[in-house]
């Protein structure tokens, strides 16, 4: 189990009172290798010349959801299956509150205008998916599946399914891009683009199983006991998050408005995937059913709604009419950053 040979390491090499500035350390390294990541993406996407909106729906969202995949993984696998839940929802609020950020900033670009239908229907999955969620918690009902030893999900079992067939119909419709993007690697043959690809996205997955560890640390009363909640849905989603956030920014600067938010809305969908992916490697209930039945239930409902009103508000700037009001245009994603901002004064997001 890799959680359970990091941790009694970490335990040993690292005091209470430097588990912060080794968090710092790790989520600055987990950043620049993601970066390094999408660099390689886009060096794949001119040699081989794949659709611009594959590559932003799936293999940028893909590649800059590692920390979140093998954080929420590494999770399970130390017995905090909580984290995971935490850790998803709070990198998806903050990313969908940074794409609206984003939006903002580059306000000359109206980032929204040209959405693509792929990104369109991502965002009304995330709508459905994230209202189910809430149901459920409402009516304390996971919709779980029983497999013998194993219990899964019904929702997030669903969500998997849909998404690899979502992927295959969006792979097989793809148009390829005539834009190239600059990666700094273009110097480099298809092989070794690859290879560095495969050494880099090795480094992330290690880098951030042990950066799990270090959080469930100080989420702990042998750390600085901050709890699931704000250790979650803060601490480890903006760090696991910033790869999103950084490959938006640049994509946006250089005017990929529908690549950039392809690369957010699809990490969001894959990210809810994940807790799927947690249900098989935590043996002993759907991690559901665990959330519904721990003290971090309440907290969690809180950070669902926040998700559902801000996948509402992207859906809002998706699929409107073309806009040519500044102002006008730019109120879906104000209302983003406002949801996000009461949600933390709140507390549903802490």
């Amino acid at each position: 189990m890799v959680g359970d040979k990091f941790m009694p390491l970490i335990n040993e090499l690292v005091s209470p009172r430097w588990l912060w500035f080794t968090f710092l350390l790790l989520a600055s390294i987990v950043v620049f290798l993601a970066i390094m990541l999408s660099k390689c993406v886009a060096a794949l996407a001119n040699k081989t010349k794949l659709g611009g909106a594959f590559l932003g729906g799936f293999v940028l969202s893909l590649v800059t959801s590692l920390p979140e995949l093998v954080s929420s993984l590494t999770a399970s696998l130390i017995d905090n299956p909580n984290l995971s839940y935490n850790n998803v929802y709070g990198a998806n609020a903050l990313t969908g509150t940074m794409i609206a950020i984003i939006d903002i900033l580059f306000i000359k670009k109206m980032l929204f205008g040209n959405i693509s239908k792929q990104n369109k229907q991502i965002i009304s999955i995330l709508i459905i998916i994230n209202t189910l969620t809430l149901i459920s918690l409402l009516t304390n009902n996971g919709l779980v599946i029983n497999l013998g030893p194993l219990s899964i999900s019904g929702l997030y079992f669903a969500l998997f399914v849909f998404y690899v067939y979502f992927v295959y119909v969006m792979y097989n419709n793809t148009e390829i891009s005539e834009e190239s993007n600059k990666s700094g690697l273009e110097h480099l043959s298809l092989k070794a683009v690859v290879t560095l690809f495969l050494l880099v996205a090795v480094s992330i997955i290690v880098i951030s199983s042990i950066l799990t560890n270090v959080v469930d640390l100080m989420s702990g009363e042998e750390g600085y006991n901050l709890g699931n909640s704000l250790a979650g849905a803060l601490l480890l989603s903006i760090c696991t998050a910033l790869p999103e956030t950084v490959s938006a920014f640049s994509l946006a600067k250089m005017g990929q408005g529908n690549m950039a938010i392809g690369g957010i809305v699809g990490s969001h969908l894959f990210n809810l995937t994940i807790l799927f992916y947690g249900d098989l490697f935590y043996l002993e209930n759907a991690t559901f059913d665990n959330l519904i039945n721990s003290s971090d239930y309440q907290g969690f409902m809180g950070l669902v709604l926040v998700n559902v009103v801000i996948s509402l508000f992207l859906f809002v700037s998706s699929n409107r009419r073309v806009v040519k009001n500044k102002f006008i245009y730019l109120l879906p994603s104000v209302a983003i950053v406002v949801s996000y901002l009461i949600g933390w004064f709140m507390g549903l997001i802490c």
